[in-house]
C-alpha cells in the first residue's frame, strides 16, 4: 500500500489491480480501512471484495461505496455486483442496485440492467 501513496494516479490503479488479484483470505487487507481510504483504487478493492463476500463490510460502507465520488469506484462496484448478482443476498443487493441504477453515468446504469 505504501507504493501507491507516492505514485501517479495511473500508478495507484496498477498497484490496486495487483492487490485485487491476491486471494481474499491470504491478502491480509483491511477492507473497512480500504473502504474509506483516500486512494480511489483502494476503495474500488473494497467495493469488489464486498460484492464477492457481502458480509465483509457493514451495509452502510457498501452504500457509501455505491455513492463514492470517484467514477471508477462505482463502476468497479457495478461490475462486481453484476458478476456476483446471484450470490449477494437480495436484502444487501437491493439498495446498492437502486443507487447504482440512478448513477449519473450511463455506463454504470447499463451494467445493472
Amino acid at each position: 500500500m505504501a507504493l501507491a501513496r507516492g505514485a501517479t494516479r495511473q500508478g495507484q490503479w496498477h498497484v490496486c489491480r495487483a492487490l485485487n488479484l491476491l486471494p481474499a483470505g491470504q491478502s491480509g487487507l483491511d477492507l473497512e480501512g480500504l473502504a474509506v481510504h483516500p486512494v480511489p483504487g483502494f476503495r474500488a478493492i473494497a467495493a469488489v471484495r464486498w460484492a464477492r463476500s457481502p458480509d465483509s463490510l457493514p451495509p452502510d460502507r457498501a452504500v457509501a461505496l455505491a455513492r463514492d465520488e470517484e467514477y471508477l469506484v462505482r463502476y468497479n462496484l457495478a461490475l462486481a455486483v453484476r458478476d456476483n448478482y446471484g450470490t449477494i443476498p437480495p436484502r444487501q443487493r437491493g439498495s446498492i442496485v437502486d443507487i447504482l441504477g440512478q448513477d449519473s453515468f450511463r455506463s454504470i446504469r447499463k451494467l445493472l440492467t
